[in-house]
């Protein structure tokens, strides 16, 4: 049994776009805390902060197939909730 919890962002990044769901697990659990606090410094609502960070997180997923294997998932996952 693979560990992901080890693995670098480029290296799930890559088991992202081979559609590993347990990668995706991964990516979840350690960056949805962090994006739902740059949320919500932004907009100053618990609801509306995690309503953006799960279409975050729902496009990576639905997405994932896209997603280009050099990117740096956290900064991805920054600009994707600036932009939302």
């Amino acid at each position: 049994m693979t560990v992901y919890t080890e693995l670098s962002d480029s290296e799930l990044a890559i088991l992202l776009k081979e559609g590993a769901e347990a990668v995706y697990k991964e990516i979840y659990n350690r960056y949805w805390a962090e994006m739902y606090y740059h949320t919500f410094r932004m907009l100053k609502d618990e609801d509306s902060s995690k309503d953006v960070v799960q279409d975050v997180f729902s496009s990576l997923w639905l997405k994932s197939s896209l997603i280009n294997t050099n990117t740096n998932l956290s900064g991805h996952l920054y600009i994707s909730v600036r932009i939302k």
